[in-house]
Protein backbone atom coordinates (compact mmCIF):
# COMPACT_ATOMS: atom_id res chain seq x y z
CA UNK A 1 0.00 0.00 0.00
CA UNK A 2 1.06 3.40 -1.05
CA UNK A 3 -0.04 6.80 1.06
CA UNK A 4 0.90 10.07 -0.92
CA UNK A 5 0.66 13.27 1.10
CA UNK A 6 0.01 15.56 -1.58
CA UNK A 7 1.27 19.29 -0.62
CA UNK A 8 -0.87 21.53 -3.56
CA UNK A 9 1.01 23.05 -6.69
CA UNK A 10 3.83 20.65 -5.95
CA UNK A 11 3.68 18.39 -9.18
CA UNK A 12 1.13 15.85 -7.19
CA UNK A 13 -0.88 15.73 -10.24
CA UNK A 14 1.79 14.51 -12.54
CA UNK A 15 2.81 12.08 -9.54
CA UNK A 16 -1.09 10.53 -9.72
CA UNK A 17 -1.17 9.95 -13.29
CA UNK A 18 2.24 8.22 -12.57
CA UNK A 19 1.34 6.14 -10.44
CA UNK A 20 -2.06 4.94 -12.22
CA UNK A 21 0.63 3.85 -14.72
CA UNK A 22 2.06 1.19 -11.86
CA UNK A 23 -0.56 0.96 -9.26
CA UNK A 24 -5.21 0.37 -8.74
CA UNK A 25 -5.50 3.55 -6.76
CA UNK A 26 -8.91 3.61 -4.07
CA UNK A 27 -11.82 4.06 -6.64
CA UNK A 28 -14.24 6.54 -6.85
CA UNK A 29 -10.94 9.26 -6.62
CA UNK A 30 -10.09 12.70 -7.42
CA UNK A 31 -6.89 13.29 -8.40
CA UNK A 32 -6.12 10.06 -6.12
CA UNK A 33 -8.23 11.35 -3.33
CA UNK A 34 -10.58 8.83 -2.29
CA UNK A 35 -14.03 9.70 -2.17
CA UNK A 36 -16.77 9.31 -0.42
CA UNK A 37 -19.33 7.15 -2.16
CA UNK A 38 -22.89 8.22 -0.59
CA UNK A 39 -21.89 11.73 -0.40
CA UNK A 40 -19.71 12.92 -3.13
CA UNK A 41 -17.21 14.55 -0.63
CA UNK A 42 -13.09 13.36 -0.41
CA UNK A 43 -13.00 10.53 2.57
CA UNK A 44 -11.94 12.32 5.65
CA UNK A 45 -9.45 9.03 6.53
CA UNK A 46 -6.99 11.14 8.36
CA UNK A 47 -9.30 12.12 11.31
CA UNK A 48 -10.30 8.50 11.36
CA UNK A 49 -8.99 6.26 14.54
CA UNK A 50 -5.73 4.59 14.63
CA UNK A 51 -7.63 1.00 14.02
CA UNK A 52 -9.43 2.45 11.01
CA UNK A 53 -6.80 3.87 9.54
CA UNK A 54 -4.67 0.69 9.74
CA UNK A 55 -7.66 -1.00 8.24
CA UNK A 56 -8.41 1.09 5.49
CA UNK A 57 -4.62 1.30 4.52
CA UNK A 58 -4.41 -2.63 4.73
CA UNK A 59 -7.34 -3.37 1.68
CA UNK A 60 -6.07 -5.86 -1.00
CA UNK A 61 -8.65 -3.53 -3.49
CA UNK A 62 -6.53 -0.62 -3.34
CA UNK A 63 -3.04 0.25 -3.68
CA UNK A 64 -2.53 3.97 -3.57
CA UNK A 65 -4.43 6.60 -1.41
CA UNK A 66 -3.63 9.94 -1.34
CA UNK A 67 -3.99 12.78 1.03
CA UNK A 68 -4.48 16.22 -0.95
CA UNK A 69 -5.05 18.14 2.97
CA UNK A 70 -3.49 17.44 5.88
CA UNK A 71 -2.18 14.87 8.20
CA UNK A 72 -4.10 15.70 11.31
CA UNK A 73 -3.81 15.91 14.88
CA UNK A 74 -2.66 12.51 14.94
CA UNK A 75 -0.39 10.73 12.34
CA UNK A 76 0.21 7.05 12.32
CA UNK A 77 2.82 5.00 10.02
CA UNK A 78 1.94 1.96 9.60
CA UNK A 79 3.70 -1.64 8.48
CA UNK A 80 3.95 -2.88 4.81
CA UNK A 81 2.43 1.00 4.29
CA UNK A 82 4.95 3.09 1.95
CA UNK A 83 4.90 7.09 2.35
CA UNK A 84 5.98 9.60 -0.54
CA UNK A 85 5.28 13.06 -0.53
CA UNK A 86 6.81 15.65 -3.19
CA UNK A 87 8.16 18.94 -1.34
CA UNK A 88 9.07 22.16 -3.17
CA UNK A 89 10.36 25.10 -2.14
CA UNK A 90 8.12 27.36 -0.31
CA UNK A 91 8.10 30.88 -1.64
CA UNK A 92 8.08 29.06 -5.74
CA UNK A 93 5.11 26.98 -4.27
CA UNK A 94 3.16 29.64 -3.21
CA UNK A 95 3.54 31.79 -6.38
CA UNK A 96 2.36 29.06 -8.36
CA UNK A 97 -0.79 28.64 -6.53
CA UNK A 98 -1.68 32.28 -6.70
CA UNK A 99 -0.82 31.97 -10.26
CA UNK A 100 -3.18 28.85 -10.53
CA UNK A 101 -5.55 30.06 -8.18
CA UNK A 102 -5.82 33.70 -8.18
CA UNK A 103 -4.46 35.42 -11.38
CA UNK A 104 -4.33 32.85 -14.21
CA UNK A 105 -1.94 35.11 -16.19
CA UNK A 106 -1.33 33.77 -19.77
CA UNK A 107 2.13 31.65 -20.30
CA UNK A 108 3.44 34.17 -22.36
CA UNK A 109 3.44 36.97 -19.72
CA UNK A 110 6.53 38.29 -18.93
CA UNK A 111 7.88 37.24 -15.52
CA UNK A 112 8.35 41.34 -14.02
CA UNK A 113 4.58 41.70 -14.99
CA UNK A 114 3.40 38.80 -12.72
CA UNK A 115 5.66 39.39 -9.94
CA UNK A 116 4.24 43.03 -10.13
CA UNK A 117 1.15 41.13 -9.88
CA UNK A 118 1.76 39.35 -7.60
CA UNK A 119 3.72 41.97 -5.12
CA UNK A 120 0.37 44.16 -5.35
CA UNK A 121 -1.59 40.59 -4.07
CA UNK A 122 1.01 40.39 -1.08
CA UNK A 123 0.56 43.91 -0.14
CA UNK A 124 -3.26 43.44 -0.16
CA UNK A 125 -4.56 42.93 3.06
CA UNK A 126 -4.34 39.54 4.00
CA UNK A 127 -2.23 38.80 1.17
CA UNK A 128 0.75 37.92 3.05
CA UNK A 129 -1.74 35.47 4.66
CA UNK A 130 -3.23 33.77 2.37
CA UNK A 131 -1.55 30.22 2.64
CA UNK A 132 1.12 30.99 4.69
CA UNK A 133 3.37 27.82 5.60
CA UNK A 134 1.32 25.44 3.57
CA UNK A 135 4.12 22.37 3.99
CA UNK A 136 3.84 22.47 7.46
CA UNK A 137 -0.22 22.78 7.39
CA UNK A 138 -0.25 20.07 4.97
CA UNK A 139 1.93 17.59 7.01
CA UNK A 140 0.66 18.63 10.61
CA UNK A 141 -3.04 20.28 10.25
CA UNK A 142 -4.34 23.60 9.69
CA UNK A 143 -3.58 25.63 13.20
CA UNK A 144 -1.49 28.33 14.18
CA UNK A 145 -1.20 27.77 17.67
CA UNK A 146 2.58 26.66 18.85
CA UNK A 147 3.93 27.10 15.59
CA UNK A 148 7.69 26.28 17.09
CA UNK A 149 6.13 22.64 18.64
CA UNK A 150 4.53 21.91 15.31
CA UNK A 151 7.65 22.87 13.23
CA UNK A 152 9.84 20.43 15.45
CA UNK A 153 6.89 17.93 15.26
CA UNK A 154 6.10 18.14 11.53
CA UNK A 155 10.36 17.35 11.39
CA UNK A 156 9.64 14.18 12.75
CA UNK A 157 7.28 12.92 10.11
CA UNK A 158 8.67 13.96 7.32
CA UNK A 159 11.58 11.87 8.49
CA UNK A 160 8.89 9.05 8.65
CA UNK A 161 8.01 9.08 5.37
CA UNK A 162 9.91 6.25 2.86
CA UNK A 163 10.27 9.13 0.03
CA UNK A 164 10.59 12.87 0.66
CA UNK A 165 10.94 13.74 -2.96
CA UNK A 166 12.25 17.15 -4.27
CA UNK A 167 9.81 19.02 -7.30
CA UNK A 168 13.32 20.33 -8.78
CA UNK A 169 14.66 17.09 -9.14
CA UNK A 170 11.32 15.04 -9.24
CA UNK A 171 12.68 13.16 -12.80
CA UNK A 172 15.16 11.62 -11.04
CA UNK A 173 13.76 11.14 -8.00
CA UNK A 174 11.32 9.06 -8.51
CA UNK A 175 13.14 6.37 -10.05
CA UNK A 176 13.40 5.41 -6.18
CA UNK A 177 9.86 3.51 -6.78
CA UNK A 178 11.86 1.17 -8.59
CA UNK A 179 12.70 -0.49 -5.26
CA UNK A 180 9.09 -0.57 -4.73
CA UNK A 181 8.10 -2.77 -7.87
CA UNK A 182 7.00 0.35 -9.65
CA UNK A 183 8.32 -0.40 -13.22
CA UNK A 184 7.29 2.58 -14.98
CA UNK A 185 9.06 5.54 -14.17
CA UNK A 186 8.78 8.09 -16.98
CA UNK A 187 6.91 11.06 -15.30
CA UNK A 188 4.27 13.04 -17.54
CA UNK A 189 4.39 16.87 -16.55
CA UNK A 190 0.76 17.97 -16.11
CA UNK A 191 -0.58 20.98 -14.63
CA UNK A 192 2.94 21.59 -13.93
CA UNK A 193 6.27 23.33 -15.90
CA UNK A 194 8.75 20.50 -17.10
CA UNK A 195 12.28 20.84 -16.67
CA UNK A 196 13.62 23.68 -18.25
CA UNK A 197 10.43 25.89 -17.70
CA UNK A 198 11.37 26.84 -13.91
CA UNK A 199 11.16 30.71 -14.74
CA UNK A 200 6.45 30.28 -14.54
CA UNK A 201 7.20 30.24 -10.70
CA UNK A 202 10.68 31.96 -9.89
CA UNK A 203 9.26 33.82 -7.21
CA UNK A 204 12.31 35.45 -6.09
CA UNK A 205 13.28 36.43 -9.62
CA UNK A 206 9.38 37.68 -9.63
CA UNK A 207 10.11 39.75 -6.72
CA UNK A 208 13.20 40.91 -6.94
CA UNK A 209 12.02 44.56 -8.17
CA UNK A 210 9.75 44.63 -4.49
CA UNK A 211 12.83 44.09 -2.08
CA UNK A 212 10.11 45.11 0.87
CA UNK A 213 7.69 42.73 -0.19
CA UNK A 214 9.93 39.65 -0.54
CA UNK A 215 11.56 40.21 2.32
CA UNK A 216 7.68 40.36 4.22
CA UNK A 217 6.89 37.18 1.86
CA UNK A 218 9.83 35.64 3.44
CA UNK A 219 9.28 36.28 6.98
CA UNK A 220 5.52 35.06 6.58
CA UNK A 221 6.54 31.94 5.52
CA UNK A 222 9.86 31.39 7.76
CA UNK A 223 8.67 27.85 8.77
CA UNK A 224 7.95 26.25 5.94
CA UNK A 225 11.39 27.84 4.52
CA UNK A 226 12.89 25.60 7.66
CA UNK A 227 10.59 22.29 7.45
CA UNK A 228 11.75 22.80 3.31
CA UNK A 229 15.40 23.18 4.61
CA UNK A 230 14.67 20.08 6.60
CA UNK A 231 13.70 17.89 3.96
CA UNK A 232 16.54 18.86 1.39
CA UNK A 233 18.89 18.17 4.36
CA UNK A 234 17.39 14.70 4.99
CA UNK A 235 17.00 13.46 1.49
CA UNK A 236 20.96 14.81 0.84
CA UNK A 237 21.78 12.37 4.73
CA UNK A 238 19.86 9.58 3.00
CA UNK A 239 22.32 8.80 0.52
CA UNK A 240 24.39 7.71 2.84
CA UNK A 241 22.43 6.80 5.79
CA UNK A 242 19.47 4.61 6.07
CA UNK A 243 16.26 5.79 7.26
CA UNK A 244 15.04 5.15 10.92
CA UNK A 245 11.79 4.65 10.48
CA UNK A 246 9.31 3.71 13.17
CA UNK A 247 5.98 1.39 12.42
CA UNK A 248 2.97 0.44 14.05
CA UNK A 249 3.08 -3.88 13.74
CA UNK A 250 0.20 -5.05 11.23
CA UNK A 251 -2.31 -7.13 13.17
CA UNK A 252 -4.81 -9.76 11.67
CA UNK A 253 -7.34 -7.82 9.46
CA UNK A 254 -11.05 -7.50 11.35
CA UNK A 255 -12.87 -4.27 10.77
CA UNK A 256 -12.57 -2.66 14.72
CA UNK A 257 -15.68 -1.71 16.24
CA UNK A 258 -16.62 2.14 14.91
CA UNK A 259 -19.71 4.21 14.58
CA UNK A 260 -17.50 6.34 12.05
CA UNK A 261 -20.44 6.46 9.13
CA UNK A 262 -17.53 7.13 6.74
CA UNK A 263 -15.65 3.91 7.90
CA UNK A 264 -18.61 1.74 8.24
CA UNK A 265 -19.63 2.95 4.39
CA UNK A 266 -16.14 2.15 3.30
CA UNK A 267 -16.03 -1.35 4.73
CA UNK A 268 -19.44 -2.36 3.01
CA UNK A 269 -18.10 -1.02 -0.30
CA UNK A 270 -14.71 -3.20 0.09
CA UNK A 271 -17.52 -5.78 1.13
CA UNK A 272 -19.25 -5.35 -2.04
CA UNK A 273 -16.27 -5.47 -4.14
CA UNK A 274 -15.31 -8.86 -2.51
CA UNK A 275 -18.55 -9.87 -3.62
CA UNK A 276 -19.48 -10.22 0.25
CA UNK A 277 -23.32 -10.21 0.18
CA UNK A 278 -23.96 -10.62 4.12
CA UNK A 279 -21.13 -8.67 4.90
CA UNK A 280 -22.13 -5.90 2.56
CA UNK A 281 -25.83 -5.53 4.15
CA UNK A 282 -24.72 -6.05 7.58
CA UNK A 283 -22.39 -3.37 7.68
CA UNK A 284 -24.71 -0.98 5.53
CA UNK A 285 -27.40 -1.81 8.59
CA UNK A 286 -24.90 -0.50 11.19
CA UNK A 287 -24.13 2.83 8.66
CA UNK A 288 -28.22 2.99 8.56
CA UNK A 289 -28.44 3.61 11.81
CA UNK A 290 -26.00 6.57 12.26
CA UNK A 291 -27.56 10.49 12.23
CA UNK A 292 -25.75 10.69 8.82
CA UNK A 293 -27.53 8.14 6.95
CA UNK A 294 -30.71 9.79 8.18
CA UNK A 295 -29.85 12.85 6.84
CA UNK A 296 -29.00 10.95 3.20
CA UNK A 297 -32.50 9.23 3.41
CA UNK A 298 -34.30 12.21 3.66
CA UNK A 299 -33.13 13.51 0.22
CA UNK A 300 -32.72 10.16 -1.19
CA UNK A 301 -35.74 8.12 0.28
CA UNK A 302 -34.05 5.56 0.99
CA UNK A 303 -30.57 5.00 1.93
CA UNK A 304 -29.69 1.21 1.15
CA UNK A 305 -30.75 1.30 -2.07
CA UNK A 306 -28.67 4.48 -2.82
CA UNK A 307 -25.69 2.89 -1.18
CA UNK A 308 -26.03 -0.27 -3.62
CA UNK A 309 -26.63 2.12 -6.62
CA UNK A 310 -23.81 4.14 -6.12
CA UNK A 311 -21.23 0.56 -4.89
CA UNK A 312 -22.49 -0.71 -8.39
CA UNK A 313 -21.54 2.73 -10.23
CA UNK A 314 -18.73 4.74 -8.26
CA UNK A 315 -18.17 6.66 -11.37
CA UNK A 316 -21.20 8.84 -10.15
CA UNK A 317 -19.23 10.15 -6.74
CA UNK A 318 -16.61 11.10 -8.78
CA UNK A 319 -18.96 13.41 -10.97
CA UNK A 320 -20.69 14.70 -8.13
CA UNK A 321 -17.51 15.28 -6.68
CA UNK A 322 -16.64 17.35 -9.70
CA UNK A 323 -19.93 19.26 -9.44
CA UNK A 324 -19.26 20.48 -5.96
CA UNK A 325 -15.81 21.47 -6.45
CA UNK A 326 -16.95 23.90 -9.49
CA UNK A 327 -19.59 25.08 -7.32
CA UNK A 328 -17.55 25.81 -4.08
CA UNK A 329 -15.00 27.38 -6.17
CA UNK A 330 -17.33 29.77 -7.97
CA UNK A 331 -18.92 30.78 -4.00
CA UNK A 332 -15.62 31.28 -3.12
CA UNK A 333 -14.69 33.57 -6.01
CA UNK A 334 -18.21 35.66 -5.64
CA UNK A 335 -17.22 36.40 -1.96
CA UNK A 336 -13.56 37.27 -3.07
CA UNK A 337 -11.64 34.41 -1.27
CA UNK A 338 -10.18 33.19 -4.21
Amino acid sequence: MFYFLHVSKSAGSSFISLARNNLSLYSPNANGNPINLITGERLKFWKWSEAEQQHFLSSPHWQLVANENQMGREAYFFENVVYITIVREPLDRLFSAWQFAIEKPAKDEPLDERGRKFARFLRRDGGLEWRRNYLLSTVMYQDRDHPRERLELAKERLAQFDHVLLMENLGNDVRALARNGWTDLDLPWRNTAAPGEADWSAARAALKAYPDVLEKVTEANEHDIELYKFARELVERRKSEPPRLERIPGKQRRIPHSKNFEFIVTCAYEAHLQGDEAGRAKLLDRAAALPEASEIASQRRNFLEFALRRFDAPKRAEKEHRRKAREKKAQARAAGIL
